[in-house]
């Protein structure tokens, strides 16, 4: 199990951004999805090895980050992971993104692609899925309320009441408008050129029941990566840091080893 953590602020681009930093070794740092924060990661975090520094942050206006009096965008993300890397003086590191956090993760790339070491893609695509559309739609249509119909489809191995329950309770937590501009602000990304040019290690891992980023889709973007591999998780869904903790931390601290010859 990994060490109790504190979590620590600091003010990046402006922005107080909450992020935790534990370990010593190599850097990796995790990026989460959208409605999503630093314990999005917890269950994989704990799995990793102790070999690693491990970060992870909030971006502006999730989890206990500061709110912008604007909607942000990838952009905005990227500035937040860019902006603490260089705070916290990270140099190279590794990239792990999670759904959004992967498209951010690739924005992350486009700029810094000179000191990342590797890049992990969970449930991906170079683009926004269409699944995203139609959550934007429900959040604008119903709200917090919206969730109810939301949670279920990021689930299949824990599709069960209970936790569907706690985690629409978890997600109401998010301001709907919010999301709701972000997934607009996603409509015009489209990182497909940047793909061929990923002259690093790569890695892609998805659930095979994923209904928002579906294997087929997330193959072809493997496919584009010079040096990219791909990993199919069984029995389930979207939401793989909850999902599948031990598949995602195992498959990640190999790739890791990789790079890293440790």
């Amino acid at each position: 199990m990994a060490p109790r953590v504190r979590y620590r602020y600091a003010i990046v681009n402006g922005v107080r951004i909450r992020y935790l930093d534990y370990g010593r070794g190599p850097s990796i740092l995790f990026i989460h999805g959208l409605g999503g924060n630093i314990e999005s990661w917890i269950g994989v975090l704990n799995r990793m090895p102790q070999r690693y520094r491990l970060v992870a942050l909030d971006l502006r206006g999730f989890g206990s980050s500061q709110r912008p009096s604007s909607i942000a965008g990838i952009e905005e993300f990227a500035d937040d992971v860019e902006g603490l890397a260089d705070y916290l003086g990270l140099g190279r590191l590794m990239i792990v993104g999670f759904s959004m956090g992967g498209i951010v993760g690739l924005e992350a790339y486009r700029r810094l692609g000179e000191i990342i070491e590797g890049l992990v893609l969970v449930s991906t695509l170079h683009v926004l899925p269409e699944a995203m559309v139609q959550i934007s739609s429900l959040l604008l249509e119903k709200g917090t309320r919206a969730w109810e119909d939301i949670v279920p489809r990021l689930l299949y191995r824990l599709r069960k009441p209970s936790i569907v329950s706690e985690l629409v309770r978890v997600m109401s937590r998010n301001d709907p408008m919010y999301l709701a501009g972000i997934i607009e602000e996603l409509k015009g990304v489209n990182y497909e050129s940047l793909l061929e040019r990923v002259d690093r290690e790569a890695l892609t891992i998805v659930g095979d029941r994923d209904e928002i980023t579906p294997p087929r889709e997330v193959s072809k973007l493997a496919s584009k990566l010079s040096k990219g591999r791909l990993v199919i998780i069984r029995d389930a869904g979207h939401l793989l840091p909850l999902e599948a903790p031990q598949e995602l931390a195992t498959a990640i601290s190999e790739f890791a080893s990789k790079i890293w010859r440790n």
